[in-house]
C-alpha cells in the first residue's frame, strides 16, 4: 500500500506512540541488523525499543509492535525484502562498509546534504535511496553483482583491481566463526614454522 504521509507516531491498539523517525536512527538500525553476534529476535526487539522511544510495550501489543517496527523500517511495506539481506544471493552492499557512498548517492538524488538537515524522515531517505542513479555507490554495487555472477569484462576486472579496498565486501563473521578462523590460521603458522 502506498503511504502518502510520513509517520512520526504509530498506533498500537487504541494508543498512539511517538516514534523515532529520523533517517539516522534507521541507518543505525540497519547497521545493527548486520551484527552477527545478535539473533534475529534480539535485533527485532532492539529495533522495536529504539523506534518506539521510551514506550513500555508488552503483552497483547508486543507482536503488533514488532510487526509495525518491520513495517516502519521497510518504508510502509511488511512484505519488502532487501537485496542487501537476501539469503538467496550474496550481499551487494553493507550499511556499515558502504555508508559514505550511500549517503553521497542519496545527497545527489535529493539535491542537498541530508546530514545538514536537523531532521530527514527515514521514509524520505529510503525513497531517495531507491532512486539512486549514476553514482559511486551504484558503480560499486554493479561491479559486485558482475563479479558475483562471473560476468566481469577485462575492464571490470581492472576496475576491481584498482578499487579492491572499496569493492570487496569485508567478510562478516560471528565471534565463534572468527575464533575458528584464528585457530586455523594459528595452526597454519605453527605448521610452517
Amino acid at each position: 500500500m502506498l503511504t502518502l504521509t510520513l509517520p512520526k507516531s504509530i498506533k498500537l491498539g487504541e494508543k498512539e506512540y511517538s516514534i523515532r523517525s529520523d533517517y539516522r536512527v534507521g541507518i543505525r538500525l540497519m547497521q545493527m541488523f548486520e551484527d552477527l553476534e545478535l539473533t534475529d529476535s534480539e535485533k527485532l526487539f532492539i529495533a522495536m525499543r529504539v523506534i518506539f522511544k521510551d514506550a513500555v510495550i508488552s503483552g497483547i501489543y508486543l507482536q503488533e509492535a514488532l510487526e509495525k517496527t518491520v513495517w516502519f523500517l521497510n518504508g510502509g511495506d511488511l512484505n519488502q525484502t532487501s537485496s542487501a539481506g537476501s539469503r538467496s544471493q550474496r550481499r551487494l552492499y553493507s550499511w556499515n562498509q558502504d555508508l559514505r557512498f550511500i549517503i553521497s548517492a542519496v545527497d545527489k538524488t535529493v539535491g542537498f546534504s541530508v546530514r545538514g538537515k536537523a531532521f530527514f524522515h527515514w521514509w524520505d531517505f529510503l525513497s531517495a535511496f531507491s532512486e539512486v542513479g549514476e553514482s559511486s555507490f551504484s558503480t560499486i554495487v554493479s561491479q559486485r553483482l558482475l563479479k558475483q555472477k562471473g560476468k566481469q569484462t577485462e575492464s571490470d576486472i581492472e576496475w576491481w583491481a584498482d578499487n579492491a579496498d572499496i569493492a570487496e565486501l569485508r567478510v562478516q563473521r560471528s565471534r565463534e566463526e572468527q575464533d575458528a578462523v584464528d585457530r586455523f590460521n594459528k595452526l597454519l603458522k605453527e605448521g610452517n614454522g
